[in-house]
């Protein structure tokens, strides 16, 4: 368990991590907002194909290879960041190397986590990792919010992120069948399933026969969670540029901190007390939209103080129910295929986010809030119709 929990922080701190480099960007360097969004986007374009690589080069069983490419690339990014982080290009760089550490991380640490322990309980130990992720991001967040020197607090994170990169590869355990002996129970189970129903042939009629096969079909296919999870992943996106934009203009950076402080708490506990008891992440995901319609209503309206308290109450319920829903369908996801292919479902969650900034650069950005919202709406409902 302790690996688990030092392997959770050394990806939660990589995630977060993201935040300070965007932080750096725009208030150190001040670039604007089509040049964070271009390089936003190289980091997607390096991020999605590691990821597939990684996925794979890890399912044929060296995930410790993997590991040690994402300490390597940590250890090198977060070297060129402490130290040359008032130079633009090698911050890019930094950044580039930072997203190798971070693709081919979380891709080694959930394969490992499959293989530590049985198929019953990967879902256990994933939703602990997911909210000790959760709380690093917090931690971190908070240690932003108390420090008033910035260059001081970055060395700080830098240097224990380095001592966890150096220990990353130590923490990582594959046993090498887990997986596939998981699966091949599976199938044993399936065959066994289509034996009674053989043995019951002469007294089935052929539209019951038929909606048992598509049953069937349905329950081993992992098609259904990929769509719903690309386009949920699109419509985050889109929330995700009207509403910290609107908080920061009428909280300030120190306010965004609060919020994001709060939201990042609730959704620790939330995903760690509850998540384990949801079976159907479409009844969480249809109480999203009825909040995304609130938001919508209260984004003109959050210039009074009352009115400003309200959304953040709104978007911090949104984004722990949509956490809920999204490790839940990860979970599902991960049972589905026994726990191969991580990488796919990562790149497709990566590709939603691109797919969002593009909207918004493209087509969206001169219509306002209001269509943002209301297309992201949209989105969500789709998501929930798909699992359906």
């Amino acid at each position: 368990m302790l690996n688990v929990f030092l392997r959770s922080i050394y990806i939660g701190l990589l995630t977060v991590l993201d935040i300070i480099f965007l932080l750096i960007f725009a208030l150190i360097h001040r670039v604007s907002v089509s040049m964070l969004g271009m390089i936003s986007l190289l980091w997607s374009s390096v991020y999605i194909p590691v990821n597939l690589l990684a996925s794979r080069i890890s399912d044929e069983g060296r995930v410790g290879f993997v590991s040690i490419i994402s300490a390597i690339f940590s250890i090198s990014s977060l070297y060129l960041l402490i130290n040359f982080y008032n130079d633009l290009t090698i911050l890019i760089i930094s950044y580039i190397l930072h997203s190798i550490a971070l693709s081919s991380g979380r891709i080694s640490h959930n394969i490992s986590l499959n293989e530590s322990y049985y198929f019953e309980e990967w879902s256990r130990y994933s939703i602990v990792s997911s909210s000790l992720q959760r709380f690093t991001y917090v931690a971190v967040l908070i240690i932003l919010f108390l420090e008033e020197d910035m260059i001081s607090t970055l060395n700080k994170i830098t240097l224990f992120g380095l001592l966890l990169s150096l220990l990353f590869p130590f923490l990582i355990s594959y046993r090498g069948f887990e997986r596939r002996y998981s699966s091949l129970v599976a199938k044993i189970d399936n065959v066994s399933t289509v034996t009674r129903y053989m043995t019951l042939l002469p007294d089935l009629r052929g539209d019951v026969l038929s909606y048992t096969k598509n049953w069937f079909e349905l329950q081993n296919s992992t098609i259904p969670i990929i769509i719903s999870a690309l386009l949920t992943s699109v419509a985050v996106e889109l929330l995700m540029v009207p509403i910290p934009a609107a908080f920061r203009t009428m909280l300030g950076q120190q306010g965004l901190l609060i919020i994001y402080i709060v939201i990042g708490l609730l959704t620790g506990f939330s995903i760690l007390i509850f998540s384990g008891a949801i079976s159907k992440p479409y009844l969480i995901g249809i109480l999203r939209v009825p909040l995304v319609i609130s938001i919508l209503f209260l984004i003109p309206q959050a210039v009074d103080t009352e009115y400003i308290i309200l959304l953040g109450l709104v978007y911090a319920v949104f984004s722990v129910l949509n956490n809920m829903f999204s490790t839940t369908l990860y979970n599902i996801y991960n049972q589905r295929s026994f726990g191969f292919g991580l990488g796919i479902y990562m790149s497709i969650l990566e590709i939603g986010s691109v797919i969002g900034d593009l909207l918004i650069w493209l087509i969206l950005g001169g219509l306002g809030y209001s269509i943002i919202l209301l297309i992201s709406t949209i989105l969500l409902i789709l998501s929930i119709i798909f699992l359906r």
